[in-house]
């Protein structure tokens, strides 16, 4: 799971990750789960007041690493 907080903090999982080493991280973690099933979910966790435009560029990451995408705007 990639949660977004109205700080602009992003997680994957319950793990903080930097907005500089995000893409990289996150395309990790899709692989590692890649190994356990076909096709992963990338499920997303944004806060109503994250940026609109970052919650996209996961979504078009976690596509193009092959794996499926559901959010969650609270």
């Amino acid at each position: 799971m990639v949660s977004i907080y109205k700080n602009q903090q992003f997680y994957i999982g319950t793990t903080p990750v930097p907005t500089a080493a995000f893409d990289s991280s996150l395309s990790s973690e899709i692989a590692r789960y890649r190994t356990q099933t076909d096709t992963p979910t990338v499920v997303i966790n944004a806060d109503t007041t994250a940026f609109y435009g970052e919650v996209y560029r996961i979504m078009l990451l976690a596509k193009k690493e092959r794996a499926k995408v559901v959010a969650r705007i609270d």
